[in-house]
């Protein structure tokens, strides 16, 4: 369990109005009247810049969010700011946040302890936990952090702020083909991806696509996943019943990857036609399941004879005829589309070369994290390289995160590296334009020369 830091407590209920802000309860530090030894004047000086950057991320995030902060769940997450609701479940709600070292947004799962009595909806939460800590591609919303409070369980995760794919469709009525191609091999890589991972996600469907600011589809919610044995059959029967696969729907075992290929048809039947292959206009669940079991359609007009044929070998009822996840991608329908490249995996994981023995890693972002006094470089390896869900690892993503998109923006501009997360001008990358002085401008004010004495005042800050 994890409690608040008294400073962010203490600071978390900032208002514009100082007239309603509550008094601060952390003192800044104070200095005798005589010189300050060395020692004590930068332990001084780095607690006034702790304080200044706590406060100043507070406004940040209130601009990011555009005021909209809620203070008790952001003093039960130290380090975010929480903002407003933007989905919610039957015992929980996904708000959006902001990370504040990096400044970058991310959405919070909100799960009410007290509500989460259904042992089966414990169970799916605990799996979709376990599943997501295992997983780390590009097309697969990560989890940065998990926070447990006596009555709330929190999921930090990657924000997708372009909607659902069913949104999307809705919103043209249906796609393109070609960007319906270009999409599904998007899906494809991050589904392919679990699958190696032994991991079948069993609802695929519009509404667990997600999209990203760059529209880079994202597969969620792995509440009904399961991790399953290549050649063992799975028992569970379950999934949304539109998009269930034939074997689902007549309660066999089943193998995993092939009913993860049918719901996909499904999904890509509908980018396609803009409706559900398979329905019925009373919501006879019963008409429902013999349709799919027997797999009867009709694909509009619109559709072409190339992705007529790839819709066949995915909605094929016998899942051992039925086409694989790479075998799609070979399809001439796919091959014909603009080509989408992976950048391989997760850009942000660390890995291990199995010779050297040496990690690949954002070093600017270990040294960053370090200086911060949250972990050692140590620490958030080990955290890393073990696929923990924590403080070091929700840090270390998002900043390295913010550090790519740095970068990116540098190149763009034609400008140099710059050091790094907290090189050069010694911000943090995700940092833009602003009116105070970053901690280690504050550092610099306070503590003159080498071994110098605190002469200078902080700059003031302002809570916006």
């Amino acid at each position: 369990m994890r409690a608040a830091s008294p400073v962010v407590a203490a600071t978390a209920d900032a208002a514009p109005s100082s007239a309603s802000r509550p008094a601060v309860a952390t003192q800044l530090p104070k200095r005798d009247a005589g010189a300050a030894s060395s020692s004590s004047a930068v332990a001084a000086a780095r607690d006034v810049a702790a304080y200044m950057e706590e406060l100043q991320a507070r406004a940040d995030a209130r601009r990011i969010l555009e005021m909209e902060i809620d203070d008790e769940h952001s003093r039960a997450l130290p380090g975010y700011s929480v903002g407003k609701v933007i989905g919610e479940g039957g015992f929980c709600m996904v708000r959006i946040g902001v990370h504040h070292a990096s400044r970058r947004k991310v959405a919070i799962k909100v799960v009410d302890r007290q509500r989460l009595t259904d042992p089966n909806e414990a169970k799916r939460m605990q799996r979709e936990i376990r599943v997501m800590k295992h997983l780390c591609h590009e097309c697969v919303v990560r989890l940065f952090e998990v926070v447990e409070t006596e009555k709330i369980l929190y999921l930090v995760m990657e924000h997708a702020p372009n909607g659902s794919l069913l949104d999307f469709v809705r919103a043209r009525k249906r796609m393109r083909e070609g960007d319906a191609a270009h999409a599904l091999q998007q899906i494809v890589s991050g589904l392919d991806y679990c699958h190696q991972h032994e991991v079948v996600h069993r609802d695929i469907k519009l509404e667990n696509i997600l999209l990203d600011a760059s529209n880079r589809m994202k597969l969620i919610d792995f509440g009904l996943s399961a991790f399953y044995i290549v050649g063992k059959k799975l028992k569970v029967h379950c999934g949304s019943p539109s998009y269930a696969a034939p074997e689902i729907v007549a309660r066999k075992h089943y193998d995993g990857p092939p009913v993860d290929v049918w719901s996909l048809g499904v999904v890509l039947f509908a980018m396609l036609a803009g409706y559900l292959p398979f329905h019925t206009s009373n919501g006879n669940k019963q008409e429902l399941c013999g349709k799919i079991m027997e797999g009867k359609y009709s694909a509009p007009e619109t559709v072409s004879p190339a992705a007529r044929d790839l819709l066949q070998r995915m909605l094929t009822v016998d899942p051992a005829k039925r086409i694989t996840l790479p075998d799609v991608l070979l399809h001439p329908w796919v091959q014909a589309a603009p080509k989408w490249e992976p950048t391989g995996g997760c850009i942000y994981d660390v890995s291990v070369d199995p010779r050297s023995g040496s990690v690949r890693a954002n070093e600017h972002v270990l040294a960053s994290i370090a200086r911060s006094g949250l972990g050692s470089r140590t620490d958030v390896l080990q955290a890393l390289l073990r696929g923990e869900a924590n403080t070091l690892t929700a840090h270390y993503y998002l900043l390295a995160e913010a550090d790519e998109e740095t970068q990116r923006e540098r190149r763009r501009l034609g400008g140099g590296d710059g050091g790094g997360v907290g090189g050069g001008s010694g911000g943090h990358l995700a940092r833009r334009a602003r009116s105070v002085a970053s901690p280690s401008e504050a550092l610099a004010d306070l503590v003159a020369g080498e071994g110098g004495a605190a002469t200078a005042a902080p700059r003031q800050v302002v809570v916006l």
